[in-house]
């Protein structure tokens, strides 16, 4: 995704989809509160690349 849309596109979609999974956990219906913490952190950890790779650009700061 990083190469066809760029960074910033993709560092957004992982904070949005990281706080998307941890805002739900636990409340979707079949979906238990551990997974999707689980599926949140992938998403912090991708854009925390992100930031490692464009250190000027991005900061995940309150997002974590």
């Amino acid at each position: 995704m990083e190469k066809q849309f760029g960074p910033t596109p993709v560092y957004w979609f992982c904070i949005l989809n990281s706080f998307k999974y941890k805002w739900r956990a636990g409340y979707k219906a079949g979906n238990d509160y551990d997974p999707d913490q689980a599926k949140a952190k992938l998403y912090i950890d991708y854009a925390k690349k992100i930031c490692a790779k464009y250190p000027n650009e991005y900061t995940i700061g309150k997002y974590d």
